[in-house]
């Protein structure tokens, strides 16, 4: 009999799709579309989940992986081995009500007894206490290497307690299948599930200027970078006017990161192109994208995105840093308009990294110059806006 799985398994040959594989110390199985699967330990909540399988570099962060709005609709697999070495701590969230965005998780090894004067839980209990499932024992190498030949992929993870029949394994397999034929990540509106409902407002202890916030699924980190620069910063709801964000309260606008295709949110871009013609705009990730297309620009999806806290960019005139990344659509340079100018490219891709508009006080970013996780090389961008802020 053919096996399927890792690590927990003893290092059997992943994605092979029949007959199905032994299920004597399995208690989780991540199944594709294709029909192969792989299987591991459950680890968090007992349940199931759909969502596009996608991965980060990133060695340190899994708390702020996991809270970060913008993976939410996709099951995060970690490419580090040992995830949750140093636990769960309490400042460590990205999504403003500490909630865990990413559907699902995929790890090597979970770590069951952190270390660190921070940490309060583990991986797993971290998880079960927020009703997410997981699944560890896995070769997250194999799962990579499948990612990044084959693109980002619909996967279904299933978890069981005790041992489980061949014909009940075969059952879930099966309604793995049916879930992932009517899966489809680009035709859900992710932002509004993740955007905060009610306008908020966070004050530092001297006001220097006062900043709109578009939330569209935005890192808690941003918040805490304008802060420490003494600015008053109001988040608003992804579905906010023009006139309440533009007005005179506010001397400039960011626009957040955030999930899913901005091709999808034909509103906001209505409502941008109102707003970049009043204030001094500057726009993060999903917050760049939405820039350029109320400008004119297109979009596209990218094969596998990029993810992890290892992504160098580089300026027309050699200047390189590395960046924290989270990502699975870019804006395609070919379609920029005249008024936009492409400050920044990929250094491996080539992709589009970063646009100025030409005339106006307008200009965003691909990548999060807050890190967190990652290198704050950067962070200097927030000075760059608040130059331009009046």
């Amino acid at each position: 009999m053919s096996r399927v799985g890792s690590g927990l398994l003893g290092g059997f040959t992943p994605f092979e799709k029949t007959p199905f594989p032994s299920l004597s110390k399995a208690s989780a199985s991540l199944f594709f579309q294709d029909g192969s699967c792989v299987l591991g330990e459950s680890i968090g909540a007992q349940g199931s989940a759909e969502g596009e399988l996608v991965f980060t570099t990133s060695t340190t962060g899994f708390q702020e992986s996991l809270t970060d709005p913008s993976y939410a609709g996709q099951i995060l697999a970690f490419a580090y081995p040992l995830i949750g070495n140093y636990g769960v701590s309490e400042s460590a969230f990205e999504s403003f009500e500490d909630k865990i965005r990413a559907n699902a998780v995929v790890v090597k090894e979970a770590c069951a007894i952190p270390s660190h004067y921070a940490s309060r839980k583990s991986l797993s209990q971290f998880l079960k206490d927020q009703g997410v499932a997981g699944i560890a024992g896995v070769d997250t190498r194999a799962v990579v290497q499948r990612i990044r030949e084959h693109g980002v992929l619909p996967c279904a993870l299933e978890t069981w307690r005790g041992s489980l029949a061949e014909k009940d394994f075969a059952s879930k397999h099966d309604q793995a299948l049916k879930k992932l034929k009517k899966f489809d990540y680009s035709s859900v509106n992710f932002v509004e599930l993740v955007s905060e409902k009610k306008k908020q407002v966070f004050t530092p202890k001297r006001i220097g200027h006062r900043i709109a916030l578009m939330d569209y699924g935005a890192k808690a980190s941003i918040v805490r970078e304008l802060l420490k620069r003494n600015c008053e910063v109001a988040v608003f709801p992804h579905s906010a006017k023009a006139e309440e964000v533009a007005g005179k309260d506010f001397d400039g606008i960011m626009l957040s990161n955030g999930p899913g295709d901005p091709a999808l949110l034909t509103k906001e871009i209505a409502e941008l192109r109102k707003m970049v013609l009043k204030k001094p705009v500057f726009g993060i990730c999903l917050g760049h994208q939405l820039l350029a297309c109320a400008f004119g620009a297109k979009t596209f999806k990218l094969k596998f995105g990029h993810r992890g806290a290892n992504h160098a960019v580089k300026s027309p005139d050699g200047r390189a840093f590395v960046t924290t990344q989270n990502h699975g659509f870019s804006v395609d340079s070919k379609s920029l308009p005249k008024t936009l100018e492409e400050t920044l490219v990929d250094c491996l891709d080539g992709t589009n990294e970063g646009l100025r508009h030409k005339d106006l006080p307008v200009f965003s970013i691909q990548f999060h110059a807050e890190a967190n996780p990652g290198p704050y090389d950067a962070n200097f961008f927030f000075e760059e806006f608040l130059k331009m802020v009046k």
